[in-house]
């Protein structure tokens, strides 16, 4: 078996998901050995279906972590099938969830959530009745 110098991209992919299972912080290669924003690829991106109950929070949680940085920001988008509806979305200030006002109606649009240098899960709650998609 014959090694070549440097990193293969299957290499990278494979260090990044070891330092990200050990707790450490990932790091771009590409970016300059920089910290930047990971998303996990895949369905992460995707819109989610949820559904709300007239006057009730309800809670839908994304299953894909973001891991941020320093000034790291995230956007939302929802759009009710049926219905209508208020929402709010998750945000990290200081570290702390808090959320935030994202409106009311059939559909919109959230952006720049502070999130910052922190790993979590997006969320939204949403109170009407409504069948919705979010991302």
């Amino acid at each position: 078996m014959t090694f070549k110098r440097g990193i293969s991209a299957g290499m990278v992919a494979l260090v990044s998901c070891s330092v990200l299972a050990s707790g450490g912080v990932p790091v771009n290669a590409a970016a300059g050995g920089r910290l930047v924003a990971v998303k996990a690829a895949g369905k992460c991106g995707n819109w989610k279906r949820a559904g709300s109950l007239p006057g009730k929070w309800s809670v839908a949680k994304d299953t894909c972590s973001i891991f941020g940085h320093a000034g790291y920001t995230v956007s939302y988008a929802w759009a009710a099938e049926k219905g209508s509806l208020c929402v709010k979305v998750k945000g990290l200030k200081g570290g702390k969830m808090k959320w935030f006002d994202a409106g009311c109606g059939k559909k919109g649009q959230i952006t720049k959530v502070p999130w910052g240098n922190a790993a979590d899960y997006k969320a939204i709650k949403v109170k009407g009745a409504a069948l919705l998609r979010w991302r």
